[in-house]
C-alpha cells in the first residue's frame, strides 16, 4: 500500500504534468504544403482594362493575429492598437502591370512587409489610395499607377474602425479620409464597477426583441466605443498636406457629389442602444459644401429599436442616402409607407425622393413600390431600373422607370426569385462623365447582361443582349464544359475579361473576343496544389460482411 506522503508526491507531479504549457504541434510536412499553397493574386483593373492592379492575398492568419486584443462594441469588432478591424483579409504585396504586358512591376516605396486594403482608384485612374495596416495605426498610401511608385501620405492614422475611411474628390487631386483624431488622449480604461445601474424604460410599446452579438452594455462600453469609433475628416492633397473637415464624430461614411462640389456625411450620435447595434443608432445625415461648410441636415434619423421583424421589414421614416451617379448633386433616398412592417397592408410600400442643389426646394417623388423597395440602377435623366421584392411570395420585379416622370413606369421583369433557371442576370454599368458608374442603353435600347447561368448541368454563365424596349435578349455567349467560365468585364473591340478553370486547371484570366471567339490568356498562376492534380471524386462501393451494400 502506498504511503500518504508518497500519494501526495505522486498527485503533485501529476498536476504539475497536466498543467505545464504546451507548444502547438504541426502536422506533416504534406498537409502544411497544402494549407500554406500561396493564393492566386487578384486582379483590379481599370476601367478600360488596360492597366490591373497585382495584390497578392495573405495566407492564414498568424496565431499572432488571432491572439490579438478585440473590442466588441455595437457590433463592431476593433483591434484598439490600430483602430480598425480586428479581423481581416489583407494583402502582403502590390505591382502593377498592363494587359498587352505579362510582366508584373513591383511597386517601389512599400514597407518590406505591408498589409494592404481600402484600395480605391482615383477617379482619372492615375492613382490608386490605399491602407497599410502596422500595429499602432493604419496609414494612408498612394500609388502613382504609371512610375509603379508608391509613398504615404502625412503621417496621420485613418480609422478603419467603421469600413472604408478614403473617399476621393472628384477632381483627383485631394481626398477625404476618416482619420484618428489629432492629438487623441490615451485610450479610457473599461470599467467594472459600474457608477449606478443600467436602466431600460418599457414605455409601453410593443416591440420585437431581436438578438445581436457584441452590443454595448453600459455607460463604461459607451465611452470606450465612442473613443474608437469616433473620426476627425481630413482632407489630404496629392503632397500630403491636410486641413480638418467640419468637426470630429463617429463617421460612418463621407461621400463627394459625382461633380465634387458638396460631400454627404452620415454622423452617428446619442442615444445610444443596448438592445441594436450601430447601424440602427441614430444618424444625422448632412450635406457640406467642398471647402466644410454646413449647407444642411437632410434628415436626423432617430434610434431604430423597434423595427417590426420579419422578412421585408425596413425602419420607419427616411433610408438609405445616397448621390444620383448620374446626376451633377442630387441624393436620393426612399420612405416606407407601411410604416416598415410587411405584415400592415398597404398600397404603396415604399417611396423613393430626390432633391437637388442647393437642397432648397421639395424634395419630389420619382417612383412608387407595390413590394418592398430593393434598389435602383440610375442610367440617365430619363432612364433608371428599379427593383422590388416580397419574400413570401418569392417575387421580384425588375421596373423601366423615367426619373424625370414623363414616361409611364413599364414592368421588365416579373418573376419567382426561386426560379434560377430564368434568371435575366445583371447590367454591365459603364463609367459617364462624373467617372460613376452608371447604365447607358446603346443606341437600339440594348444593355448588356452577365449571368449565372443555372442550368441542368450547372452554372454555365452567359453574357446576353437585353432590349430594354422590348425585353427580349440574345446570347453573345456562355460558359461551356468542361471549363468553368466566369464573365467579368467587357472592353473595347467586343472583348470580355473572364476568369476560366476546370478540374484539372486553375484559374486565370482571359481575353475572348465575342465576334471572333478568340481566347488569350493574361495570366499564368500554377496551380495552387499540385500533389493534389488529377484526384476526382468518386462514389466508393462495397459489401459489408452481411451481404448489405454499402
Amino acid at each position: 500500500m502506498l504511503k500518504s506522503s508518497t500519494l501526495i508526491l505522486l498527485l503533485c507531479c501529476l498536476s504539475l504534468t497536466i498543467s505545464a504549457q504546451q507548444t502547438y504541434q504541426l502536422p506533416p510536412q504534406e498537409i502544411i504544403n497544402i494549407v500554406d499553397a500561396a493564393r492566386p493574386p487578384s486582379l483590379q483593373f481599370n476601367d478600360d482594362a488596360t492597366v490591373a492592379l497585382v495584390l497578392y492575398r495573405s495566407e492564414m492568419p498568424s496565431i499572432a493575429e488571432i491572439a490579438a486584443p478585440e473590442l466588441r462594441l455595437a457590433g463592431l469588432r476593433i483591434n484598439p492598437r490600430n483602430n480598425g478591424p480586428s479581423r481581416g483579409n489583407y494583402f502582403v504585396g502590390a505591382g502593377v502591370r498592363t494587359l498587352a504586358d505579362t510582366v508584373v512591376h513591383r511597386i517601389s516605396g512599400l514597407p518590406t512587409t505591408v498589409r494592404l486594403g481600402n484600395t480605391v482608384w482615383s477617379p482619372d485612374e492615375k492613382y490608386v489610395a490605399m491602407t497599410n495596416s502596422t500595429e499602432t495605426g493604419i496609414e494612408l498610401w498612394l500609388l502613382d499607377v504609371t512610375k509603379a511608385s508608391a509613398k504615404r501620405l502625412g503621417d496621420i492614422n485613418c480609422n478603419a474602425a467603421i469600413g472604408n475611411p478614403i473617399a476621393w474628390a472628384a477632381d483627383s487631386k485631394s481626398l477625404l479620409i476618416r482619420a484618428v483624431p489629432p492629438k487623441r488622449s490615451t485610450p479610457p480604461t473599461p470599467s467594472f464597477v459600474p457608477a449606478g445601474p443600467t436602466v431600460q424604460e418599457n414605455l409601453g410599446k410593443k416591440s420585437p426583441a431581436r438578438t445581436y452579438q457584441d452590443l454595448l452594455k453600459n455607460a463604461s462600453d459607451e465611452i470606450v466605443f465612442e473613443y474608437h469609433a469616433t473620426a476627425q475628416l481630413l482632407k489630404i492633397t496629392l503632397d500630403g498636406k491636410f486641413t480638418p473637415f467640419a468637426t470630429p464624430g463617429i463617421i460612418t461614411n463621407a461621400s463627394y457629389s459625382p461633380d465634387g462640389k458638396y460631400v454627404m456625411v452620415r454622423r452617428v450620435h446619442k442615444p445610444y442602444s443596448y438592445l441594436v447595434t450601430l447601424g440602427s443608432f441614430p444618424t444625422a445625415v448632412e450635406i457640406y459644401t467642398a471647402d466644410g461648410k454646413l449647407v444642411k441636415t437632410i434628415a436626423d434619423i432617430p434610434l431604430q429599436e423597434s423595427v417590426p421583424t420579419g422578412f421585408n421589414a425596413v425602419p420607419n421614416g427616411p433610408r438609405s442616402h445616397a448621390w444620383r451617379p448620374d446626376q451633377a448633386a442630387c441624393i436620393a433616398w426612399v420612405e416606407a409607407q407601411d410604416g416598415g412592417d410587411p405584415k400592415a397592408k398597404a398600397d404603396i410600400r415604399d417611396r423613393v425622393y430626390v432633391q437637388d442643389a442647393p437642397f432648397t426646394a421639395p424634395p419630389r417623388e420619382v417612383f412608387a413600390t407595390k413590394l418592398r423597395y430593393g434598389g435602383i440602377t440610375w442610367g440617365t435623366d430619363n432612364f433608371a431600373l428599379a427593383y422590388e421584392s416580397w419574400w413570401a411570395f418569392r417575387r421580384e420585379v425588375t421596373t423601366v422607370f423615367d426619373p424625370s416622370g414623363s414616361a409611364t413606369p413599364r414592368i421588365l421583369f416579373d418573376r419567382s426569385s426561386e426560379d434560377t433557371y430564368t434568371d435575366p442576370g445583371n447590367p454591365e454599368l459603364t463609367r459617364n462623365t462624373y467617372h460613376k458608374y452608371t447604365l447607358q442603353p446603346d443606341q437600339n435600347g440594348e444593355v448588356v447582361m452577365f449571368g449565372d447561368g443555372a442550368s441542368d448541368e450547372g452554372e454555365r454563365p452567359f453574357v446576353d443582349m437585353l432590349n430594354i424596349n422590348t425585353g427580349k435578349t440574345r446570347r453573345l455567349w456562355r460558359s461551356e464544359a468542361p471549363f468553368y467560365e466566369v464573365p467579368f468585364s467587357m472592353i473595347a473591340g467586343n472583348n470580355l475579361i473572364t476568369t476560366r478553370q476546370s478540374t484539372e486547371k486553375p484559374a486565370n484570366y482571359f481575353v475572348r473576343n465575342l465576334t471572333s471567339g478568340e481566347l488569350k490568356q493574361i495570366t499564368y498562376n500554377p496551380h495552387p496544389y499540385p500533389q493534389l492534380a488529377g484526384l476526382k471524386k468518386q462514389v466508393l462501393k462495397f459489401y459489408r460482411a452481411d451481404s448489405i451494400e454499402m
